[in-house]
């Protein structure tokens, strides 16, 4: 299932969020699943042999099996609790794998990036901060743009710069505003848009 996951979201892009809940419960299911039978064996007393060679309960068939050969039993204890433990380590580590990369289309690996990663690293864009496409297209239409008693836009830039000299740990910084103003006729200038 995990695979399937893996392959659905290269293809495709993402992988349907039931999916995701379905295989993440299947994980639960098989990681508990020795825990569960183990529970179940010795609620329903099937660790008891019947007669000496039809044991029923998985985790007294070694036992058992010791106990005929050697007539002890204690190997089988001991490769059943080995069995169990690299069976329920390689379940959480794909299980863990999966939920860090894969489950919901990858958004815990993208958390534990942003968590990890340094202010630096990342690029958060403001409130107000567009594409440079975008920004190209709204000047575009405002440049062009002609109302119907014949207002026009008209765009105005200005850097604000701020001096890192006045703090040790600051740097010098730049920040671009534009703002875009309808213009009438009668010279009234109204705010159609800042960025």
């Amino acid at each position: 299932l995990i695979l399937s996951s893996w392959i659905y979201q290269l293809l495709f892009g993402r992988f349907p969020n039931l999916g995701s809940r379905f295989i993440a419960a299947f994980g639960v299911q098989s990681l508990l699943d020795p825990f569960w039978i183990f529970v179940v064996d010795m609620s329903l007393l099937k660790y008891k042999a019947p007669t000496s060679d039809t044991p029923t309960a998985d985790v007294s068939k070694l036992y058992w099996h010791f106990v005929q050969l050697e007539s002890s039993g204690i190997a089988g204890v001991f490769i059943t609790l080995f069995l169990y433990v690299v069976t329920i380590f390689i379940t959480l580590s794909c299980f863990y794998m999966y939920f860090l990369r894969v489950h919901m289309n990858g958004r815990l690996i993208d958390i534990y990036i942003r968590l990890k990663s340094s202010e630096d690293d990342l690029f958060m864009p403001h409130d107000m901060e567009v594409s440079l496409e975008e920004l190209g297209y709204i000047c575009r239409k405002a440049e062009q743009w002609r109302g119907i008693e014949g207002e026009r836009k008209k765009i105005n830039v200005c850097d604000y710069i701020w001096d890192g000299n006045e703090h040790e740990h600051c740097k010098t910084e730049t920040a671009t505003y534009i703002s875009i103003y309808t213009i009438y006729l009668d010279g009234l200038t109204e705010l159609y848009r800042q960025i």
